[in-house]
């Protein structure tokens, strides 16, 4: 439009009043989770009728934290793993309106990058866990963890030399000059597995301790008196313990049985090994080692003269895991004759030995000095000292015992009779001392009431009679005699 001025028209300039409208479009706010599908631009829509071409030539969108922006940048480009660093991102659309305060008009997008559960990925997947076999993926915010199980160590991930190996920047670290250590599991320690560290199990089998004794003046040597298949070869005492220690080695190479009383030498130790990877159970009993005996100082525990030695029984498994068991044994330096007193103290007594034991206990005194033993083996019938007595006088002891029951019978006969005329003679003393008193007192009475005074001595002629009262008799009846 123009005005009419005396030096010519004047321009008119016009100014929409009316602001543009930012519209987004898409959702305003969304998730993506860290190894997902990048954002997408959706763009904002302008709504203004009359210069809208304008304030499109003029829009201007920005990312907040552009370096790990969700989108397809370096991360999803190169294929580092997680694509995208959890977080909370801003995507702006502004657009300029420089006639107005503020001179600019501007609306916002939400993009939320959320956690992702690696260990629900396929094994295809770029974001899969690499745990090491058996190793069990643990989730966790912003990354994983691989578990080793019970009984091996190891920070449970692949190492770098296997298939599905850790990428480089992985290896570099955690530390602060690592662009990407915040892509690096929490607990990777470069790709050390699981091992099993889990030592085998070992029991012994037989004594533990084991006792065996050697000869101190002329003896032999351990090997020779417990081999059966060997010779015995009688020679001199040790000079010293080391001469023992080489006599109870050669025991222990040779015949390794006589520890534990079998007959097989592997049946001493049995070993398994249950891998605690595969669950597997393994028989090492095939395997297991006995090692050289060492002397140990027991002195305060064990009697005089002996030695003690403990026997190592090892066994090792595929893992290179070893297990150590130790059997003692206490070696006794005895003479021959502590030997036989002691073996025969630790046998049972034979049979007819606690016979013949038994009936000389039941033998009674002897008047006579006993008659030597006969000469008959050990297996012969027990005999007792004094035997020309022992029949007379049983029968004589018999025959007194018989007396004293039949005495003893007698003596009870007499008791009860006693008792019997006893009781008949208390009754009778009892009744004739109630009869005598009622007696006594019956003929005090009657003296007292017949008894005249003198007054009626003197003038009984001119009274007449009084009548006497009837009293009753000693059985009780009102006319019985006064008197007995």
């Amino acid at each position: 439009a123009t005005t009419s001025r005396r030096d010519g028209p004047t321009p008119v300039i016009c100014i929409d009043e009316t602001l543009p409208e930012l519209e987004l479009r898409g959702p305003s706010s969304l998730e993506i989770t860290q190894c997902g599908e990048p954002y997408e631009e959706f763009g904002v829509l302008i709504v203004d009728d009359i210069a809208t071409h304008v304030y499109e030539r003029s829009l201007r969108i920005t990312y907040s934290n552009p370096r790990d922006f969700p989108n397809r940048g370096a991360g999803y480009r190169e294929g580092k793993t997680p694509f995208f660093k959890r977080g909370d991102y801003l995507v702006s659309y502004r657009i300029d309106t420089q006639w107005r305060t503020p001179a600019y008009i501007e609306t916002t997008r939400l993009v939320s990058v959320v956690d992702e559960d690696e260990c629900g990925l396929s094994p295809s997947h770029p974001c899969a866990p690499r745990c090491a076999p058996f190793a069990t993926c643990v989730n966790e915010v912003g990354g994983y963890r691989c578990v080793c199980p019970d009984g091996a160590v190891g920070d449970g991930f692949l190492g770098p030399n296997g298939t599905n190996a850790p990428p480089d920047y992985w290896l570099v670290g955690h530390g602060a000059d690592n662009p990407d250590a915040w892509r690096v599991p929490r607990t990777f320690a470069g790709g050390t597995g699981c091992t099993d560290v889990e030592k085998p199990n070992l029991v012994l089998i037989g004594p533990n301790p084991v006792t065996l004794r050697t000869e101190r003046c002329v003896g032999l040597t351990l090997a020779s008196r417990y081999l059966a298949s060997r010779k015995a070869t009688r020679t001199e005492p040790p000079a010293s313990t080391a001469a023992l220690d080489a006599e109870v080695a050669e025991l222990v190479a040779l015949a390794p049985e006589v520890l534990c009383d079998q007959t097989d030498p592997t049946r001493c130790a049995v070993a398994y090994d249950t891998n605690p990877l595969t669950g597997e159970q393994v028989d090492l009993s095939s395997r297991v080692a006995v090692g050289r005996p060492f002397q140990i100082d027991r002195k305060a525990h064990h009697p005089r003269n002996s030695l003690a030695y403990y026997i190592p029984y090892s066994v090792t498994d595929d893992a290179g895991n070893v297990a150590t068991e130790f059997r003692e044994l206490l070696l006794k330096v005895m003479t021959v004759d502590d030997v036989e007193s002691e073996v025969r103290a630790a046998s049972p007594p034979a049979a007819c030995d606690v016979e013949q034991q038994q009936q000389q206990q039941r033998c009674p005194p002897c008047d006579k000095p006993p008659p030597p033993p006969p000469a008959a083996s050990v297996t012969a019938k027990p005999f007792c000292k004094c035997d020309d007595d022992v029949e007379r006088r049983r029968v004589q002891a018999e025959s007194e015992t018989v007396a004293l029951r039949r005495y003893a019978s007698r003596l009870e006969a007499e008791k009860t009779s006693l008792e019997r005329r006893l009781f008949i003679w208390s009754c009778a003393a009892i009744i004739a001392c109630v009869v005598a008193g009622v007696a006594i007192y019956i003929a005090s009475d009657a003296a007292a009431t017949s008894a005249p005074t003198h007054r009626d001595r003197t003038h009984d002629v001119h009274k007449t009679p009084v009548p006497q009262p009837k009293l009753p008799g000693p059985l009780g009846t009102p006319n019985a005699p006064r008197a007995l």
